[in-house]
C-alpha cells in the first residue's frame, strides 16, 4: 500500500505510458503520433479560457478543474488549489501548440 501524501497521491499514467511503449516498439515516430495543429489550437483555447481572473489554473482539492465562474471563497465544499501538475500539463500543451504553429508558418515560406 502506497502512502497518500504528496507525489504518491498522483493518478497513475499507465495507459499513456503503454501507448508510448507500443508506438516505440512499432517504430512510430513522434510526428506520426503528434496531435494535429487544429487539436492543439482547440486545447490552447480551452487552456487559456480556464485561467481565472488572476491568471491561475485552479483545481479542486481532489484534482478536478475549478468550476468556471465559481468564487475562490465559495463555501459550498472543496478548496481551490494551485496544482503544479496541471500547470505543467497546460504549459506543455501551450508550448506544443506554439511549436507546431511556428513549424507550419515556417513550412509555408
Amino acid at each position: 500500500r502506497l502512502p497518500t501524501h504528496y507525489s504518491f497521491a498522483k493518478r497513475p499514467r499507465l495507459e499513456a505510458l503503454e501507448r508510448q511503449l507500443t508506438a516505440a516498439r512499432a517504430g512510430t515516430t513522434a510526428a506520426e503520433t503528434a496531435p494535429s495543429l487544429e487539436t492543439l489550437r482547440r486545447d490552447a483555447e480551452r487552456i487559456i479560457k480556464a485561467l481565472d481572473d488572476e491568471g491561475r489554473w485552479l483545481t479542486t482539492d481532489d484534482g478536478r478543474p475549478w468550476p468556471a465562474g465559481r468564487s475562490v471563497t465559495a463555501t459550498d465544499g472543496g478548496d481551490a488549489v494551485l496544482s503544479s501538475e496541471r500547470f505543467s500539463h497546460n504549459l506543455s500543451r501551450l508550448a506544443a501548440f506554439v511549436t507546431a504553429a511556428r513549424k507550419v508558418a515556417k513550412d509555408r515560406r
